[in-house]
Formats: structure tokens, sequence, C-alpha cells
């Protein structure tokens, strides 16, 4: 739910690149299945001619340096449209701060590992949408806090899941397709219930021979790589 100052946006428009902006392309094709609001996502120095004070701007970098989202963000505080900003810092921090929007934003910065597994304990549900992954640690954190886990069929992902038994696995990697797999999750609390219970017993159980597993490998390359 968006907070009540944005409530009269009629459209929403995702400033970013690379990770940011397929993001918005996720968001894009949640609204698109639930109807609510138009979503655009604008890769590049510009954003479209129609930005005006009924449109919601998201710059989204995660160092805040992002050539690209800084210049459309400019162009959006000039073009008086309603703005938020999700960033770790750099100059989108402090353009943000400058212009009396940090209200707004909420700057994290570095987070312990306690204070990571207390958003993640927040979470409905989980995505991790990677196109290469090897063994993802993040998402043995994420089920270890109870979360309820949606993410793309590859590499080690499959392992760690065991899709339907603690997770779903995606096979289509789409924005659509990653929608569809979060819509359907978060619509069947009886389902999540069962998925984060199965999720956080497996990372519970399965956590320490990972590390024991991960240890003996580092131990025996040290061990062939001394002369």
């Amino acid at each position: 739910e968006l907070p009540d100052r944005y409530r009269g946006a009629r459209e929403m428009l995702v400033l970013g690149m690379g990770g940011s902006a397929i993001a918005g392309d996720v968001v894009r094709a949640l609204s698109a299945i639930s109807g609510r609001k138009q979503v655009d996502v604008a890769r590049g120095y510009d954003p479209p001619p129609y930005l005006g004070e009924s449109t919601l701007a998201v710059a989204c970098s995660h160092s805040g340096n992002t050539e690209e989202t800084l210049s459309a963000f400019e162009t959006a505080l000039d073009d008086a449209a309603q703005l938020a900003v999700v960033t770790t810092g750099g100059r989108l921090r402090a353009l943000a701060t400058e212009r009396g929007l940090a209200e707004r934003v909420r700057f994290t910065g570095r987070l312990s590992r306690a204070e990571v597994m207390k958003h993640l304990r927040a979470s409905h549900v989980f995505a991790l949408v990677s196109t290469h992954e090897g063994f993802s640690h993040v998402l043995l954190e994420a089920m270890q806090a109870g979360a309820a886990v949606v993410a793309t069929d590859v590499g080690g992902n499959r392992e760690v899941l065991e899709d339907g038994r603690c997770g779903r696995l995606v096979q289509d990697a789409s924005p659509e397709g990653i929608a569809s797999a979060l819509v359907a999750l978060h619509g069947a609390p009886g389902e999540r219930a069962r998925l984060c219970e199965a999720a956080e017993r497996r990372a519970r159980e399965s956590w320490p021979a990972y590390l024991e597993g991960t240890l003996d490998v580092l131990e025996r390359a040290r061990a062939r790589a001394r002369p």
C-alpha cells in the first residue's frame, strides 16, 4: 500500500537502470495483474514527457550515483512530479535531502546481520530473481527467517528450495512470470505459512552441513596450494 501522500497519483514511473529497472519491470507486471495503477519504467537520462503532478516518480539506485537515474530524477524535480527515492546513499540521497525529501526516504546504511534478519522476518514473500546463481546464502537466510520464497529456477536454487516443498521455483523468469508467482503466493496465506515453516526447518537443519562442507572444500583447496 502507498502512503496517503501518494494516493492522488494516477501513474507511477520507476527511474532506474540494471537491477533497479528490473525491479520496476516486476512492479509494472504486478500492477497489470491487479489493475491498480499504470506503472512505467524509464531507463536512461530522460523521463517521458507526460511527467507531472499526477505522476509518482520513484528513483531507484543502489549506489545512489547512477548517472542516468540522477539525470532523470533532476528532471522529475523540475517537473513537479510526486517523488520517492530508493537508495543506500550517494548523490541521490544528497539530492533528496537538499530538496526536502529526506522524510520520504529511509536510509538504512549498512545493516548488521540481526537487522537484515529482522527485515526478512517482516516480509510476506522474499523474491530472488537472478538469472545466474551458484549456491545462494541469501536464499538460506530468507528461509531461516521464515519467509516464503519465490526464486528463479537456476543454479543452486533448485537444490535449496526443492520446488513446492520449501518455496516456489519460477520457470518463466520474465517480469510477468515472476509477478504472477508473487501474486499467487501472496494470495494464498495457508500455502505461504506451510512453505515458511518448511523453509525455516530446512534452513535450520541444513545450514551446519552446508557450512561444514564449504569449510572442508576451502581447507582442501588451501592444502593443495601449499608448496
